[in-house]
C-alpha cells in the first residue's frame, strides 16, 4: 500500500514535467519530419536567395515555439489547476509563520519562529516592502545571472552558461530573440517547473526540498553542464521568489529579465568581453550585496 501510495505521489508530481517533455519531443521529432521530407528542397531552390536564407533562419525558432507550445499545452490543465490553488495554500503557510496577524500587518512580532527563512520570505510579500525590494531584487537577479555566465564561461572556455543561439540580421533578429527569449520561453518553462512542479512537490516534501527539487530539475532539463548549472542556481531564486510573492508573473518576469541581459551584452558584442574573473566577480558581488540589503530591509521589517 506504503509501495503504491509513493508510485501515485510520484506520478502526480512528475507526470506533468514528463508529458511535457515527451510531447515536446514528439512536435519537434514531427516538424524535422515533415522538414527534411516536404520542405527543405522547395526552401533550397526557392527564387529568392532572401527567402530561403530567412526561412533557414527562422526554421529553429520555429521548431522551438511549436514544440514547446505543444508542450505547454498538454499541461495546460495542471498548471491552471495549480496557478488557483496556489495563491491560498501559500497563504495558509504564511498565517501558519504569522501566528494570525492583523491584515496588512507586515511582521509577526508574537510568532516564535519570526526568525526563521520562510517567515521572513513570507514578510517580503507585505505590499509597502514589495514595492521597495522588487527594484533591487531585479537587478541583483540580472547581476546574478550575468555573474554566474561570466565564472561558467571562465571556468568552461568557449562554453556559454545560458547558451541563447542563433539571430537574423539587424531589428529583425533582436526583436524574434527578445519575444523568444524575455518571454514565450520563460512563461513555456516557469510554467512547468514553478507553475506545476514546484507546488505539486511542496503539497508532499515541504517548501525547501520543493526549492530545489525544481531547481535541479530545471537545471537537468537544459541538458549540459554550464547550462545546467546555470538554471539550478537561477531555478532556486526563481523559486523563492515565487513564493515570497505568491505571483507567477514575479519568476515569469525575472526569468526573462535575465534572458534580457544575455541577450543586451551579445548584442552589444560585450558578452566575451565580461567573461574575465574581474566582472564575474564584479557582477556577483553586485547580485550579493543586492540580496543582502533585501534581507536587511526585510529582516527590520519583521522585527518591527
Amino acid at each position: 500500500m506504503k509501495k503504491e501510495k509513493t508510485l501515485s505521489v510520484l506520478i502526480y508530481i512528475f507526470g506533468p514535467v514528463v508529458r511535457y517533455i515527451l510531447v515536446s519531443e514528439l512536435a519537434a521529432a514531427a516538424l524535422d519530419l515533415v522538414w527534411d521530407n516536404f520542405l527543405q528542397e522547395s526552401a533550397l531552390q526557392g527564387a529568392a536567395a532572401a527567402y530561403s536564407l530567412s526561412l533557414q533562419t527562422i526554421r529553429p525558432y520555429l521548431r522551438l515555439v511549436v514544440s514547446a507550445a505543444a508542450g505547454c499545452l498538454s499541461v495546460r490543465r495542471d498548471a491552471m489547476t495549480e496557478w488557483s490553488a496556489f495563491p491560498a495554500a501559500r497563504q495558509k503557510r504564511r498565517l501558519s509563520f504569522a501566528g494570525g496577524p492583523e491584515e496588512g500587518s507586515g511582521g509577526f512580532p508574537d510568532n516564535p519562529a519570526r526568525n526563521s527563512l520562510w517567515s521572513r520570505l513570507y514578510v517580503a510579500a507585505d505590499e509597502k516592502v514589495r514595492m521597495r525590494v522588487l527594484p533591487l531584487l531585479l537587478v541583483s537577479v540580472m547581476s546574478l545571472a550575468a555573474g554566474l555566465n561570466a565564472a561558467f564561461s571562465c571556468l568552461l572556455r568557449d562554453s556559454s552558461a545560458q547558451g541563447i543561439q542563433g539571430s537574423l540580421p539587424g531589428f529583425a533578429g533582436m526583436l524574434l530573440q527578445t519575444v523568444f527569449y524575455c518571454f514565450f520561453m520563460p512563461f513555456v518553462e516557469e510554467t512547468v517547473f514553478r507553475g506545476i512542479f514546484f507546488p505539486r512537490m511542496q503539497r508532499w516534501y515541504g517548501t525547501g526540498m520543493a526549492v530545489l527539487a525544481s531547481a535541479l530539475f530545471f537545471g537537468l532539463y537544459h541538458g549540459s553542464f554550464p547550462q545546467g548549472g546555470y538554471a539550478f542556481l537561477m531555478g532556486i531564486v526563481f523559486a523563492l521568489s515565487y513564493e515570497a510573492s505568491g505571483k507567477f508573473t514575479v519568476p515569469a518576469a525575472l526569468h526573462g529579465a535575465c534572458n534580457l541581459m544575455i541577450l543586451w551584452l551579445q548584442w552589444t558584442d560585450r558578452y566575451s568581453a565580461v567573461c574575465t574573473p574581474v566582472w564575474a566577480a564584479v557582477f556577483l558581488g553586485i547580485a550579493a550585496g543586492g540580496f543582502l540589503t533585501i534581507y536587511m530591509i526585510v529582516k527590520k521589517t519583521a522585527d518591527q
